[in-house]
């Protein structure tokens, strides 16, 4: 009797997975297998993933985090200029999303672009500023540069922020 039965139940498992709204939209899958694969280290694979899930929602805002991700992907793989352009592409579907801008910030200034670097880290403390990251960093850039004033007026705004932080 269970053996007649077995089929039936695993074929509406399947149709149950299918039906709208479960297992999320379009793409979903494939960013959380993407985001699996990045956390792996398999970059080359996550950044496939990453892309179908763009291509099964293209202009959808959702990408912004897909394309943050496929920045850091592209970042990993030496493909500088591609992250730089996803990390852009992120910023401009979703400009609340401080990760992109934050991440561009350090992209751009381990390719040695401090000036950009640091407009940008102010730029991401500005959008959230309850996370000091960015004032702290910002605050290394200017006292490497000698810019005393500078990097002390960030770096007393970063100890606001999170009087605990190292």
């Amino acid at each position: 009797m269970y053996k007649s039965i077995l089929p039936v139940m695993v074929l509406g498992g399947v149709l149950v997975a299918r039906l709208p709204g479960c297992g999320g939209g379009p793409g979903e899958r494939e960013f959380r297998s993407g985001k699996r694969e990045y956390e792996r280290g398999n970059y080359v694979r996550a950044m496939t993933l990453f892309e179908k899930s763009i291509n099964e929602r293209p202009g959808n805002s959702v990408n912004a985090t897909t394309y943050n991700y496929l920045g850091l992907v592209s970042w990993k793989l030496d493909q500088f200029q591609r992250a730089i352009e996803a990390f852009e592409y992120s910023r401009g579907l979703d400009p609340s999303l401080v990760e992109p801008t934050y991440n561009l910030a350090m992209l751009l200034y381990e390719s040695g672009d401090p000036v950009r670097a640091a407009s940008l880290l102010e730029e991401s403390a500005m959008a959230d500023p309850a996370d000091s990251r960015a004032l702290e960093f910002l605050g290394s850039i200017y006292a490497r540069a000698g810019k005393w004033q500078e990097a002390r007026r960030v770096l007393f705004g970063a100890l606001a922020r999170s009087p605990k932080s190292p």
